[in-house]
């Protein structure tokens, strides 16, 4: 879904609490929008990473964007999911997750495996055994 049509939905819609965008083509186009004041009450978002660690600070300042100019309640949790090695986080990004942690944010760094089951998870895919 294209991200402009994901604002529009969230401001004729402003009762959804959690956002889910597995979509990193688009990831900074998602951030920097998601920065803007919306009128929606989103508690949760998650995110596939970037498809490069330079997106990582947009990402950072969408989330204290949220934190901060959202009306309450102001985003609570956050997941990213790094489902290839050329997404991994540098120090930077790493440092700047802990401190979002340490100001209250519920942010989970998913890799790997884990971040692929979580995925599916959320496409509703069958996990086949």
């Amino acid at each position: 879904m294209h991200p402009q049509a994901i604002m529009l939905i969230l401001r004729a819609h402003p009762s959804i609490t959690e956002l889910i965008i597995l979509d990193n083509a688009n990831a900074n186009q998602y951030c920097t929008l998601l920065t803007q004041p919306v009128a929606s009450r989103l508690s949760a978002i998650h995110f596939e990473a970037p498809s490069s660690p330079t997106g990582y600070g947009l990402y950072v300042k969408m989330l204290n964007a949220r934190r901060v100019r959202a009306p309450e309640p102001a985003l609570k949790a956050a997941t990213l999911l790094v489902l290839s090695m050329e997404q991994v986080p540098d120090h930077t990004s790493l440092y700047e997750f802990q401190t979002l942690r340490t100001d209250g944010l519920e942010l989970s760094l998913l890799a790997g495996v884990r971040a692929t089951l979580q995925a599916d998870r959320w496409l509703c895919k069958r996990l086949w055994i």
